[in-house]
């Protein structure tokens, strides 16, 4: 990234050459950068909302207007086939991968803007988000509002309301935080024995 707006490739190896590789160039300031997992594609988020998806050589694949506000982190699902987007505007939003790229083949001005999902719960500006490393229906959150959220995706055929059980809830959120609470120094003790 640079005041140019221009999205740059840095090769960092010892044999790496000292000039960035031009990926490709935004329209406004870009605040978040990831490559899915493979590095074949490259998700940028700006500050007038707007996400984009690049191949590595710099074709621009999808365009999506994400937010009315600035977008703070992107990021791909450890599969590639949803982005997630984490806005000023306290909400975070899923995307299909694959209906961006080929919403974005159609010759008309308008762009992908219905997400699969909007997430809303934080009173504050969302600043990351991150897919669980097995699971892409579920991420962690972080907010200006001073809270960790985890959330779970509706799956694609499940009803919109549908009621868990608390028990179930617990299962779960245990099963994402079982490496986390025993380890993470600002936890307290007696909160690191809570699931087990």
């Amino acid at each position: 990234m640079s005041k140019d707006y221009d999205i740059n490739l840095w090769d960092l190896s010892p044999k790496g050459d000292a000039q960035p590789k031009h990926i490709g160039h935004n329209e406004y300031p870009v605040r978040s950068v990831r490559f899915n997992k493979d590095g074949t594609m490259i998700v940028s988020g700006d500050n007038k909302g707007f996400i984009k998806i690049w191949d590595y050589k710099g074709k621009l694949m999808g365009k999506i207007k994400g937010h009315e506000t600035s977008i703070y982190y992107v990021e791909f699902s450890t599969n590639s086939k949803y982005i997630t987007s984490a806005s000023q505007d306290g909400t975070i939003k899923k995307w299909s991968v694959t209906e961006a790229i080929k919403n974005n083949k159609i010759s008309s001005p308008s762009r992908l803007n219905k997400p699969l999902e909007v997430l809303q719960g934080h009173t504050g500006p969302v600043n990351r988000t991150s897919f669980h490393p097995h699971n892409s229906q579920i991420i962690v959150s972080a907010s200006d509002d001073g809270t960790v959220r985890i959330w779970k995706f509706r799956e694609i055929n499940s009803p919109k309301n549908e009621v868990k059980k608390i028990e179930d809830l617990l299962a779960q959120s245990c099963v994402i935080l079982e490496k986390y609470l025993p380890t993470n120094i600002q936890v307290s003790p007696e909160d690191r024995g809570v699931c087990l």
